[in-house]
């Protein structure tokens, strides 16, 4: 009788393995299925064919391998789309920074003398520049709902391709990282910056890629993605972050650099430059690390 329990206890523990992995992609899947690759929004009117299809894949996988590979191929496809709008946010701007200046120029001259053709160069100009007006609105709503898209993702991502490490019984603060002061000087250097999805210095940035650069410069070479960052290094308790170590929001979907005295320093979104901000202004605070500790 005893070796029959036994045996049954051996069977149950090397199924134990193979039984966590089909609730982990089951329940993944049926996420997935029920509400699509959206976090805030979940408006199947707004996903495309390509997302049904990476939904109906994923709900299918009979593997966590497999629904890790799918997932990946969703989060890569989905930073496709964040980079179109980011595109497409980058045009609108550069379009109605023209156009102030062509209106500025136009203004200036109708002031001086009369030109029919002139004029009606100006009002063809800020009729343009009205729709472009009515148009930003659309596409920053539009960015914001893809990049919910791709947090939701990046955050299911993150228990299937491997749990980022936690703080939690027996924690103890990783030592102080010596190339802290130089990361830092680097990415002070960068203030004033403008965002570009995709960028990775020295003229532009985007929030992940402000991260990579700043660490290249002490010789250790961090992957441009920011789910990916955060498991680069130890996880700091939010009491314990010291200068250079990273901060990370949105359910890992942005990521800056703590300064110290509770700033931080990011590449906070299209149309704005590289600043320093306050981690007590933000509500969606989710992570730390200290690289390469």
């Amino acid at each position: 009788m005893m070796k029959v329990m036994q045996k049954r206890e051996a069977n149950l523990r090397q199924g134990l393995p193979i039984i966590k992995s089909i609730v982990i992609c089951f329940i993944a899947g049926l996420i997935l299925a029920l509400s699509g690759l959206s976090v805030v929004h979940a408006d199947p009117s707004r996903m495309d064919d390509q997302q049904r299809e990476l939904n109906r894949r994923a709900a299918a996988a009979s593997s966590s391998a497999e629904l890790a590979g799918i997932l990946t191929e969703a989060y890569n496809y989905m930073a496709s789309l964040v980079q179109q709008s980011d595109q497409l946010i980058a045009a609108n701007q550069a379009e109605r920074d023209k156009l102030n200046r062509q209106i500025a120029v136009l203004a200036q001259k109708l002031e001086e003398s009369t030109d029919a053709r002139q004029a009606k160069e100006l009002l063809a100009c800020r009729d343009r520049l009205t729709q472009l007006d009515a148009e930003l609105p659309l596409l920053l709503a539009d960015k914001e709902y893809r990049d919910g898209q791709l947090a939701r993702v990046a955050g299911l991502l993150g228990p299937i391709g491997g749990p980022v490490p936690g703080v939690g019984a027996g924690y103890t603060p990783p030592p102080a990282d010596a190339n802290a002061p130089t990361v830092v000087q680097v990415a002070l250097a960068q203030l004033g910056k403008p965002y570009v999805y995709g960028a990775t210095g020295p003229f532009a940035f985007d929030c992940s890629g402000l991260i990579t650069y700043c660490y290249r410069a002490v010789g250790m070479d961090l992957p441009h993605y920011s789910y990916d960052q955060a498991r680069c290094g130890q996880r700091v308790a939010a009491s314990d972050l010291q200068p250079g170590n990273l901060v990370f929001f949105r359910n890992l979907g942005h990521v800056g650099m703590y300064i110290g005295d509770g700033q931080y320093i990011h590449a906070p979104h299209t149309g704005a430059v590289v600043r320093i901000a306050s981690l007590a202004d933000r509500g969606d605070f989710c992570f730390a690390c200290r690289p390469g500790i």
